[in-house]
């Protein structure tokens, strides 16, 4: 799924500071970087606009940084003429033909029934909509007009949630209803769940060798979600296999919970490590690459229970030797990522 710098933003930026422009690529690009998703804009047409500016050098030199993260976009028009429709209150304008831009190469991989979104700078007067919708115009006046709308966001988060539900567990949920449910539905948990207090290692009140499945894997805070992580399953094939299925679903319903991936940890153990939380509340996380499922870990390293995909309960070793085992020794805290 490609993502795209809509360039054409720039252009309707009337009465934004230009450090908030500046600041929010910065930051928004890099985050996406860091999440492993590629960014494509118009490169050279970018740098052009940033000269009509007059920055400071300083502010200049951080958006040449960012841009670092950013592809060059390739895109000949396809025999096509683009225009977007923008709302205005209770009517619609229509854009130039805008062959040369992001947008319209987003909107070209979209009439293909390929994945694309756009990455809108925030109070831009581009699109306060979810969606752009795009008129594809052939050159030859015979063939038909097609129109599409392309996804946007102003957000690296919200790209990111984006990707995962429409990427990956549109792959485990094949049914169109189930998934059409289970999009608002964690749409919904998305926008109500409050990351920055996030206290992923809560302990229930009636037993504190457990996790409050709640806090600790939050997107099961709403029924629908819970019940749909734990139907998640592999096509079970060989060891190798299996191991690398586990691998990818249990990476899929991480990050659907909110967790990240802390590579440093992981490159240490020689096993997928993902953290949340921080001080008394972090809690540590690796993928059951056997049975699926989870291993959580206190911060300090200990072992404290496996869990299901949707946090369900399901064991706590008692046997010392299981426990080292699925614990981290020598736990380098300063390799956290919180």
């Amino acid at each position: 799924m490609d993502v795209y710098l809509n360039e054409l933003c720039l252009y309707h930026r009337e009465g934004i500071d230009q450090d908030q422009i500046v600041k929010f690529l910065y930051d928004q690009l890099r985050k996406l970087k860091d999440k492993g998703v590629d960014i494509h804009t118009f490169i050279q047409r970018f740098k052009e606009i940033i000269k009509d500016w007059n920055l400071k050098p300083s502010q200049e030199s951080v958006l040449l940084e960012a841009l670092r993260h950013v592809n060059q976009t390739n895109f000949d028009g396809a025999q096509l003429y683009f225009h977007f429709f923008r709302h205005q209150d209770f009517e619609l304008s229509v854009s130039k033909n805008i062959s040369d831009s992001s947008l319209a190469s987003a909107a070209h991989k979209v009439s293909k029934n390929e994945k694309a979104i756009i990455l809108n700078i925030p109070l831009s007067h581009f699109c306060s909509r979810s969606y752009i919708p795009v008129i594809l115009s052939p050159y030859e006046s015979s063939k038909l007009d097609k129109l599409v709308n392309v996804p946007c966001f102003d957000d690296a988060d919200k790209i990111h949630r984006y990707k995962l539900v429409h990427g990956e567990v549109s792959k485990q949920l094949t049914d169109p209803n189930k998934f059409d449910v289970f999009c608002r539905e964690y749409d919904q948990f998305a926008i109500e769940h409050d990351y920055s207090n996030w206290t992923p290692r809560t302990m229930l009140a009636t037993d504190q060798n457990r996790l409050d499945p709640a806090h600790a894997f939050p997107a099961s805070s709403r029924n629908l979600l819970a019940t749909e992580l734990d139907s998640f399953t592999i096509v079970k094939r060989t060891y190798e296999e299996n191991v690398v299925e586990y691998t990818r679903l249990g990476k899929l319903v991480l990050n659907l919970h909110g967790y990240s991936f802390n590579k440093k940890l992981s490159q240490h153990y020689g096993k997928d490590i993902f953290e949340a939380g921080r001080g008394n509340h972090k809690l540590l996380v690796s993928i059951d690459t056997e049975n699926g499922g989870f291993e959580a870990i206190h911060s300090d390293g200990n072992h404290i229970g496996v869990y299901g995909y949707s946090g369900r309960f399901l064991k706590r070793y008692t046997d010392k030797n299981d426990i080292k085992k699925h614990s981290l020794h020598d736990l380098p805290s300063s390799m956290f990522l919180f």
